[in-house]
Protein backbone atom coordinates (compact mmCIF):
# COMPACT_ATOMS: atom_id res chain seq x y z
CA UNK A 1 0.00 0.00 0.00
CA UNK A 2 1.57 3.31 -1.10
CA UNK A 3 0.66 6.29 1.09
CA UNK A 4 1.55 9.99 0.40
CA UNK A 5 0.66 12.45 3.15
CA UNK A 6 -0.36 16.14 2.81
CA UNK A 7 3.21 17.52 2.92
CA UNK A 8 4.55 15.07 0.32
CA UNK A 9 6.07 12.34 2.47
CA UNK A 10 5.54 8.89 0.95
CA UNK A 11 5.87 5.27 2.10
CA UNK A 12 5.08 1.76 0.82
CA UNK A 13 3.69 -0.75 3.28
CA UNK A 14 3.43 -4.49 2.53
CA UNK A 15 0.20 -5.89 3.98
CA UNK A 16 -0.69 -9.61 4.44
CA UNK A 17 -4.27 -10.82 4.78
CA UNK A 18 -5.53 -13.52 7.11
CA UNK A 19 -5.46 -17.12 5.84
CA UNK A 20 -7.89 -17.43 2.90
CA UNK A 21 -7.27 -21.10 2.06
CA UNK A 22 -10.77 -22.11 3.15
CA UNK A 23 -12.30 -19.63 0.73
CA UNK A 24 -11.62 -21.96 -2.20
CA UNK A 25 -14.27 -24.72 -2.00
CA UNK A 26 -14.78 -27.77 -4.21
CA UNK A 27 -18.19 -29.42 -3.81
CA UNK A 28 -18.96 -33.08 -4.34
CA UNK A 29 -21.75 -33.92 -6.78
CA UNK A 30 -23.67 -36.86 -5.34
CA UNK A 31 -26.51 -38.87 -6.90
CA UNK A 32 -29.65 -36.79 -7.38
CA UNK A 33 -32.37 -38.00 -5.03
CA UNK A 34 -35.10 -37.29 -7.56
CA UNK A 35 -36.42 -39.04 -10.62
CA UNK A 36 -38.42 -38.62 -13.78
CA UNK A 37 -41.59 -40.69 -14.09
CA UNK A 38 -41.09 -43.96 -15.98
CA UNK A 39 -43.90 -44.62 -18.44
CA UNK A 40 -44.76 -48.28 -18.83
CA UNK A 41 -46.37 -47.95 -22.28
CA UNK A 42 -45.11 -51.36 -23.36
CA UNK A 43 -46.55 -53.16 -20.34
CA UNK A 44 -49.47 -55.00 -21.90
CA UNK A 45 -50.65 -58.31 -20.50
CA UNK A 46 -53.48 -60.07 -22.33
CA UNK A 47 -55.41 -63.06 -21.02
CA UNK A 48 -58.83 -64.32 -21.93
CA UNK A 49 -61.49 -66.96 -22.11
CA UNK A 50 -59.48 -69.08 -24.53
CA UNK A 51 -57.26 -70.32 -21.74
CA UNK A 52 -60.21 -71.36 -19.57
CA UNK A 53 -62.18 -74.60 -19.65
CA UNK A 54 -64.29 -74.58 -22.80
CA UNK A 55 -62.48 -71.57 -24.28
CA UNK A 56 -61.88 -71.65 -28.02
CA UNK A 57 -59.64 -68.66 -28.86
CA UNK A 58 -56.13 -70.05 -28.55
CA UNK A 59 -54.61 -66.53 -28.77
CA UNK A 60 -56.07 -65.75 -25.34
CA UNK A 61 -54.27 -67.85 -22.70
CA UNK A 62 -55.29 -67.89 -19.05
CA UNK A 63 -51.90 -66.51 -17.96
CA UNK A 64 -49.51 -63.93 -19.39
CA UNK A 65 -46.33 -62.21 -18.27
CA UNK A 66 -44.42 -59.06 -19.28
CA UNK A 67 -41.74 -60.89 -21.24
CA UNK A 68 -41.10 -57.90 -23.50
CA UNK A 69 -40.42 -55.21 -20.91
CA UNK A 70 -37.67 -54.74 -18.30
CA UNK A 71 -39.36 -52.70 -15.56
CA UNK A 72 -36.21 -52.65 -13.44
CA UNK A 73 -34.21 -51.02 -16.26
CA UNK A 74 -36.89 -48.38 -16.83
CA UNK A 75 -36.84 -47.41 -13.15
CA UNK A 76 -33.04 -47.20 -13.08
CA UNK A 77 -33.04 -45.00 -16.19
CA UNK A 78 -35.38 -42.56 -14.41
CA UNK A 79 -32.77 -41.65 -11.76
CA UNK A 80 -29.91 -39.24 -12.56
CA UNK A 81 -26.64 -40.46 -10.95
CA UNK A 82 -25.09 -36.97 -11.11
CA UNK A 83 -21.87 -35.68 -12.65
CA UNK A 84 -19.71 -38.32 -10.96
CA UNK A 85 -21.51 -41.00 -12.95
CA UNK A 86 -22.99 -44.23 -11.65
CA UNK A 87 -20.73 -46.97 -10.37
CA UNK A 88 -23.80 -49.12 -9.62
CA UNK A 89 -27.55 -48.67 -9.85
CA UNK A 90 -30.05 -51.30 -8.73
CA UNK A 91 -33.83 -51.34 -8.42
CA UNK A 92 -35.87 -53.35 -5.93
CA UNK A 93 -38.83 -53.28 -3.53
CA UNK A 94 -41.36 -53.18 -6.35
CA UNK A 95 -45.03 -52.94 -5.36
CA UNK A 96 -48.39 -52.00 -6.81
CA UNK A 97 -50.03 -48.75 -5.72
CA UNK A 98 -53.22 -46.92 -6.63
CA UNK A 99 -54.66 -43.43 -6.38
CA UNK A 100 -58.19 -44.87 -6.31
CA UNK A 101 -59.84 -44.25 -2.95
CA UNK A 102 -60.07 -47.44 -0.89
CA UNK A 103 -57.68 -49.52 -3.01
CA UNK A 104 -54.99 -49.65 -0.36
CA UNK A 105 -52.70 -52.41 0.83
CA UNK A 106 -54.50 -54.91 3.07
CA UNK A 107 -57.95 -53.29 2.77
CA UNK A 108 -60.81 -55.73 3.45
CA UNK A 109 -63.47 -53.98 1.35
CA UNK A 110 -63.22 -54.54 -2.38
CA UNK A 111 -63.23 -51.80 -5.00
CA UNK A 112 -65.48 -52.21 -8.03
CA UNK A 113 -63.23 -52.79 -11.05
CA UNK A 114 -65.88 -51.84 -13.59
CA UNK A 115 -65.66 -55.39 -14.95
CA UNK A 116 -68.50 -57.93 -14.87
CA UNK A 117 -68.64 -61.68 -15.13
CA UNK A 118 -69.74 -63.16 -18.44
CA UNK A 119 -71.99 -65.59 -16.56
CA UNK A 120 -74.67 -63.75 -14.60
CA UNK A 121 -73.05 -60.32 -15.00
CA UNK A 122 -71.90 -60.04 -11.38
CA UNK A 123 -69.43 -57.32 -10.42
CA UNK A 124 -65.72 -57.97 -9.97
CA UNK A 125 -64.00 -56.38 -6.95
CA UNK A 126 -60.29 -55.64 -6.53
CA UNK A 127 -58.06 -56.09 -3.47
CA UNK A 128 -54.43 -55.14 -2.98
CA UNK A 129 -52.46 -57.49 -0.72
CA UNK A 130 -50.85 -56.20 2.47
CA UNK A 131 -47.39 -56.40 0.89
CA UNK A 132 -48.51 -54.65 -2.31
CA UNK A 133 -47.37 -57.55 -4.48
CA UNK A 134 -50.72 -58.99 -5.58
CA UNK A 135 -53.85 -57.45 -7.05
CA UNK A 136 -56.75 -59.89 -6.85
CA UNK A 137 -60.17 -59.65 -8.46
CA UNK A 138 -63.00 -61.58 -6.80
CA UNK A 139 -66.77 -61.91 -6.97
CA UNK A 140 -67.30 -60.47 -3.48
CA UNK A 141 -67.04 -56.97 -2.01
CA UNK A 142 -65.82 -58.53 1.24
CA UNK A 143 -62.29 -59.90 1.55
CA UNK A 144 -62.11 -63.66 1.91
CA UNK A 145 -65.50 -64.30 0.34
CA UNK A 146 -66.41 -65.18 -3.22
CA UNK A 147 -64.26 -66.77 -5.91
CA UNK A 148 -61.16 -65.51 -7.66
CA UNK A 149 -61.61 -63.95 -11.11
CA UNK A 150 -58.02 -62.82 -11.73
CA UNK A 151 -54.69 -62.28 -9.98
CA UNK A 152 -51.88 -59.96 -11.02
CA UNK A 153 -48.53 -60.41 -9.29
CA UNK A 154 -45.36 -58.34 -9.27
CA UNK A 155 -41.96 -59.73 -8.28
CA UNK A 156 -40.57 -57.47 -5.54
CA UNK A 157 -36.98 -58.06 -6.67
CA UNK A 158 -37.20 -57.87 -10.47
CA UNK A 159 -40.45 -56.02 -11.16
CA UNK A 160 -41.67 -58.84 -13.41
CA UNK A 161 -45.48 -58.89 -13.69
CA UNK A 162 -47.73 -61.90 -14.29
CA UNK A 163 -51.49 -61.89 -14.92
CA UNK A 164 -53.69 -64.96 -14.47
CA UNK A 165 -57.40 -65.13 -15.33
CA UNK A 166 -59.70 -67.63 -13.64
CA UNK A 167 -63.17 -66.73 -14.96
CA UNK A 168 -64.70 -65.35 -18.15
CA UNK A 169 -65.49 -61.63 -18.23
CA UNK A 170 -68.30 -59.79 -19.98
CA UNK A 171 -67.20 -57.78 -23.03
CA UNK A 172 -68.70 -54.85 -24.87
CA UNK A 173 -69.54 -56.47 -28.20
CA UNK A 174 -71.04 -59.81 -29.14
CA UNK A 175 -68.93 -62.14 -31.25
CA UNK A 176 -70.37 -65.41 -32.43
CA UNK A 177 -67.63 -67.97 -32.54
CA UNK A 178 -69.46 -70.53 -30.43
CA UNK A 179 -69.38 -73.23 -33.09
CA UNK A 180 -65.66 -72.86 -33.84
CA UNK A 181 -62.81 -74.63 -32.06
CA UNK A 182 -59.09 -73.96 -31.79
CA UNK A 183 -59.38 -70.56 -33.47
CA UNK A 184 -56.79 -67.85 -32.92
CA UNK A 185 -57.41 -64.13 -32.55
CA UNK A 186 -61.19 -64.19 -33.10
CA UNK A 187 -61.95 -62.44 -29.80
CA UNK A 188 -58.55 -60.88 -29.14
CA UNK A 189 -59.54 -57.32 -30.06
CA UNK A 190 -62.68 -57.36 -27.89
CA UNK A 191 -61.08 -56.19 -24.66
CA UNK A 192 -61.83 -54.71 -21.26
CA UNK A 193 -59.21 -53.29 -18.89
CA UNK A 194 -58.59 -52.27 -15.28
CA UNK A 195 -58.17 -48.60 -16.22
CA UNK A 196 -60.64 -47.50 -13.52
CA UNK A 197 -58.24 -48.61 -10.78
CA UNK A 198 -55.49 -46.04 -11.53
CA UNK A 199 -52.72 -48.54 -10.84
CA UNK A 200 -49.04 -47.63 -10.67
CA UNK A 201 -45.84 -49.43 -9.74
CA UNK A 202 -43.42 -48.12 -7.14
CA UNK A 203 -39.82 -49.17 -6.53
CA UNK A 204 -36.58 -48.07 -4.88
CA UNK A 205 -33.51 -47.27 -6.98
CA UNK A 206 -30.18 -47.38 -5.12
CA UNK A 207 -27.44 -45.35 -6.81
CA UNK A 208 -23.76 -45.36 -5.85
CA UNK A 209 -21.66 -42.92 -7.85
CA UNK A 210 -18.02 -43.26 -8.87
CA UNK A 211 -16.63 -41.64 -5.73
CA UNK A 212 -18.76 -43.74 -3.37
CA UNK A 213 -21.71 -41.45 -2.58
CA UNK A 214 -24.97 -43.37 -2.32
CA UNK A 215 -28.68 -42.54 -2.28
CA UNK A 216 -32.01 -44.37 -2.47
CA UNK A 217 -34.74 -42.84 -4.62
CA UNK A 218 -38.35 -43.97 -4.50
CA UNK A 219 -39.77 -43.99 -8.02
CA UNK A 220 -43.42 -44.19 -9.10
CA UNK A 221 -44.48 -45.09 -12.62
CA UNK A 222 -47.06 -43.24 -14.68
Amino acid sequence: VTTTDNDGDSSVTNVTSANISSSFVFGDDGPQNSATTPTLDNLSLLTGDGGLTGGNDTALPASDSDDGIDISALFIAAVNPGADGAATQTAANFQFASSTSGLTKGATTGIDTGLDLASGGGNVYAYLSADGLTLTGTTSATSGDGSTVFTININATTGAVTQTQSAALKHSSAENGSNATNISGFYSDDRVTLGALNLTITGDVTTTDNDGDSSVTNVTSA
